[in-house]
């Protein structure tokens, strides 16, 4: 079985505090509802009794290259999720070219939609299933990001050009919501 690239160029992985000063103006984390949202569009009947989960979602979404053990997807949305895969705070990474996590600005929630203190909702897909669903982690993981604009308008072109440093991002409108279509590569300033 021949396995597929890991993409030239890897996004940035960030802890839940730098993935929050990363974010342009004009954009922001999605939500636990935005993520929801995505997954219902993205999924073909989505079981309202399991929430956050989506067995078929993911295949929609990965990319069509770029993952190993033959886990690509069809991008039917444009989304072109990639596996940037994730790390710890000393900048180890795991499971290199096997997943796709992403961080959310909201709380982990129980089966009941209580708070699980500490816990932040992260949204994942692996190499190896079709799944699309909602993970828990404290927040000193390192993940990908991904934004939605906060307007809601596509821009010109489908692209946003970061101010900050010149990068451009594809963008894609899904259902009702704008996203980047890319993880966010933004180097954040070494803090003083």
């Amino acid at each position: 079985m021949e396995m597929d690239k890991k993409p030239e160029q890897a996004r940035q992985l960030y802890t839940l505090s730098e993935a929050l000063r990363a974010v342009p103006d004009g954009w922001h984390l999605p939500t636990r509802e935005e993520w929801q949202e995505l997954i219902d569009y993205a999924e073909e009947s989505p079981d309202r009794t399991k929430p956050d989960y989506a067995p078929s979602a993911g295949k929609k979404l990965k990319a069509a290259s770029g993952w190993h053990m033959n886990g690509c997807g069809t991008d039917e949305f444009g989304f072109a999720a990639l596996p940037d895969d994730y790390g710890n705070a000393a900048g180890y990474i795991y499971e290199p070219g096997t997943n796709g996590i992403w961080w959310s600005s909201s709380p982990r929630v129980d089966e009941e939609g209580k708070e699980i203190e500490g816990k932040i909702a992260v949204y994942g897909m692996y190499c190896h299933e079709d799944v699309f669903c909602m993970y828990d982690f404290g927040a000193t993981p390192s993940f990908s990001v991904r934004l939605i604009k906060d307007d809601g308008v596509l821009p010109a072109g489908n692209v946003f050009t970061d101010a900050r440093d010149g990068q451009t991002y594809k963008c894609v409108q899904i259902g009702s919501q704008v996203w980047l279509a890319e993880n966010l590569n933004y180097k954040l300033p070494e803090e003083k």
